[in-house]
């Protein structure tokens, strides 16, 4: 099968790419003017990286930031941007006047830098037609991007920040060739500034009917850029070497080198691919004590699919429970290769990832209109095994979207299907699935309303499906409205907003199978503290396990209601107390989660967390269970380039009843289901007991800077107990930037 489908992608690819012209010239001169326009000059000179703003500063574009964005008023404070083009880069200065208490605390270069004040410049090169881009730096200088082609973009570029009497000075030099760009492409740009302390984001363009303030189909038009050929044109080869040094007990030393490459075909599209992938990714900690009665969802780090999958799921959808792509899914492989990108209205993804007697394929092709009012896509993903005795498993599911947008009534419409087939399937009309709906948007305003129906053999192989096993499929309608109310920036209260969320779904017997409903209203104060109320009254159709191999239906409910308190929310330094109860299974749940960050210097933070869950059961025979995770980690900044991550983790107690598996269903109620919360059910009536007492430490170090990174790890975080063993991981970008 995996011939046939390799077949079908790249017939697909071909007709795409036969559509391209066609398309492209259909957008030549179909976008709106009624955006602010702004012409970018070509310097004299490279302007200075200083907060003076003298020397070729003097003959740059001007602009302010005008509008206020959270509460839709004129920006209280004035924000001045300077930009202009010297040689092969990109100069835009920002000087904010701030009355406000100044919220920065990142000096490594990352994410963080979006959590205190920050300056970002969003730039579409290709106007509707090519990659998103965002650029930020904050009052320290420190640097965070982003690509919507791949999730690792990190070019080198540079950032400079100075701290004035009347606020601060931030100046961004962006290299042309960090962006793929078509030539005479119509640039698009929004300027974006963010003052934590009273929520606000001031930007430049900001027209009445745009439900965010983000979006390139309202942004503003640029020129002077207008011949700017793609200098990205170059291939990038990332090198890595790993040596691990590990006792005998957890598989002993070794030692791995690998590759990740991409080559440009045109100036937005790329071939890329991996061999022997590297498979350390050891950095990130998402465990969780926290029941839910559907399937958890986790992020991705492998670089490969970093790329791979950055064309995929870009469908309307409202609460939708499904995806037809969850690389966590896809097992360690051996290599992989693929080739995505855009070509004038069409954005497209293709890959195959080469295991052990395992392929998974995948296909995503999306067409819009010049206004990208109408959008069309179509997704294929397969699973092919095999077996020494010729037997195996093969999985093949196709999804249809169309999403339509009306800018002015701030409607869209969509409709997605999809259909499976292959070994599992016995039933075709039995692995099917529907989502129609509307959704209406305004800046403070949402109200949408889909029906959706999902087959009981419905499961992607390579998907992801929140609904637990032995679930016999639903049909009904999902639900969601929120409404927020702006108050004065003046006043101690900021705004006050409410959402409400209902579905109802049946099973083919006609019997109510899922019901939910769920309500919160929420207050933020000027001074950084946010109150919230919530309730949530659900009930599902569960597989109560009775032996390793069979189970009752069950209605049970999940319920939780409570409250929740949180102090500097949206900065490097938040904190949370959250407490939540209901009837849950055959009883009752109680949870607190208590998280606090504490600056213990300037560049040094501590993170304490302690949660637990209380289960109380009302059936005869049914043990009560309680769990508790305390956690604590502590970060220092040494620069820009340098940073070094200290954590511990403990897991004791018991597991609560029905905490559903990480990674997808199985079909199997076994005692080994018992041990860390990894597998599906805590069968009680089984007998197990499912207690743990589970510590985790672990330390990074991480240096980026130019072409070169470096990892040293101990142990693992993302598992349940230390693992004793010590990474050294240094990788080599030669070529293109990181995720160029």
């Amino acid at each position: 099968m995996t011939t046939c489908l390799r077949a079908s992608l790249a017939a697909s690819m071909l007709i795409a790419l036969s559509c391209v012209p066609l398309l492209s010239l259909a957008d030549a001169g179909g976008e709106s003017g009624a955006a602010p326009t702004l012409t970018v000059p070509l310097l004299p000179a490279a302007p200075p990286l200083d907060a003076t703003l003298d020397g070729s500063w003097s003959a740059a574009a001007v602009v302010h930031l005008t509008y206020e964005a959270t509460y839709h008023r004129p920006a209280p404070e004035d924000t001045t941007i300077r930009i202009g083009r010297y040689g092969s880069a990109l100069y835009v200065a920002f000087e904010a006047q701030q009355r406000e208490p100044m919220v920065a605390s990142q000096v490594t270069d990352g994410p963080g830098v979006l959590t205190g004040d920050a300056v970002m410049v969003h730039i579409w090169p290709n106007g509707l037609n090519g990659f998103a881009y965002w650029y930020a730096t904050n009052p320290f200088g420190a640097r965070d991007q982003f690509s919507s082609e791949n999730s690792g973009y990190a070019p080198p570029w540079l950032a400079f920040g100075h701290r004035t009497i009347h606020g601060y000075v931030a100046i961004l030099k962006i290299p042309l060739s960090a962006m793929h760009v078509q030539k005479n492409a119509t640039w698009r740009m929004q300027f974006h500034r963010m003052v934590v302390a009273s929520s606000s984001n001031y930007v430049w363009e900001l027209a009445s009917e745009q439900a965010s303030f983000v979006d390139a189909r309202y942004a503003g038009h640029v020129v002077g850029l207008d011949e700017t050929q793609a200098t990205a044109l170059h291939p990038r080869l990332q090198l890595y070497g790993l040596g691990e040094v590990a006792s005998s007990a957890v598989g002993g030393s070794t030692s791995h080198v690998g590759a990740d490459f991409s080559l440009p075909v045109t100036a937005t599209a790329s071939l890329f691919g991996t061999l022997h992938p590297d498979f350390s990714n050891v950095e990130i900690d998402q465990q969780s004590i926290s029941p839910t009665e559907f399937a958890r969802r986790f992020s991705e780090v492998r670089p490969f699919f970093a790329q791979a999958a950055s064309n995929f799921g870009q469908q309307a959808s409202v609460n939708a429970p499904m995806s037809v792509l969850y690389t966590p899914t896809i097992p360690t492989f051996s290599d992989g290769f693929g080739a995505e990108g855009r070509q004038g209205t069409i954005s497209f993804g293709i890959f195959n990832a080469h295991g052990d007697g395992r392929d998974d394929d995948a296909l995503a092709l999306f067409a819009s209109d010049p206004h990208q009012e109408l959008t069309v896509g179509a997704q294929r993903v397969g699973v092919d095994t095999t077996s020494t005795d010729a037997s195996g498993f093969r999985d093949l599911v196709d999804e249809e979207s169309i999403a339509l947008f009306n800018p002015h009534g701030h409607l869209t419409s969509f409709a997605n299907i999809a259909s499976e087939k292959g070994t599992s399937v016995t039933a075709p009309g039995d692995a099917e699935y529907s989502d129609v709906g509307e959704n209406f948007q305004t800046s403070t305003a949402q109200v949408a309303v889909a029906l959706q129906k999902m087959g009981p053999q419905f499961a992607p192989a390579d998907g992801y499906s929140n609904q637990p096993p032995g679930e016999p499929g639903i049909a009904g309608f999902t639900s969601f409205a929120s409404k927020q109310i702006n108050f004065s920036q003046t006043a101690r209260v900021l705004d006050v907003a409410f959402s409400v969320n209902a579905d109802r779904y049946h099973s083919p017997d006609g019997n109510v199978n899922q019901s939910d409903f769920a309500d919160s209203a929420r207050v933020d104060f000027k001074d950084l503290i946010t109150l919230m109320g919530m309730q949530g009254v659900s009930s599902l159709q569960t597989c109560v396990p009775l032996s390793p191999s069979t189970c009752s239906q069950e209605f049970l409910p999940y319920n939780n209601g409570g409250y929740m308190a949180q102090y500097a929310a949206n900065t490097s330094h938040p904190s949370t107390i959250m407490y939540l109860t209901g009837e849950y299974f055959h009883g009752r749940l109680d949870s607190w989660t208590r998280s606090f960050a504490l600056p213990l210097a300037q560049r040094a933070t501590l993170v304490l967390e302690a949660d637990d869950t209380t289960y109380v059961s009302a059936l005869a025979g049914e043990p009560d269970t309680k769990q508790w995770l305390d956690r604590a980690s502590l970060n220092f900044q040494f620069n820009r380039s340098l940073s070094v991550d200290l954590g511990a983790r403990r897991i004791l107690g018991t597991t609560q009843p029905y905490a559903f598996a990480p990674l997808g269903l199985t079909s199997a109620f076994t005692a080994s289901v018992c041990r860390g919360n990894v597998n599906v059910f805590y069968p009680i009536t089984a007998g197990c007991t499912a207690s743990d007492d589970a510590t985790n430490l672990s330390a990074a170090f991480h240096f980026f800077r130019g072409q070169n990174e470096l990892y040293v790890v101990y142990g693992n975080p993302s598992r349940l107990s230390t693992v004793p063993a010590l990474y050294v991981k240094f990788i080599r970008y030669i070529g293109a930037g990181k995720g160029s």
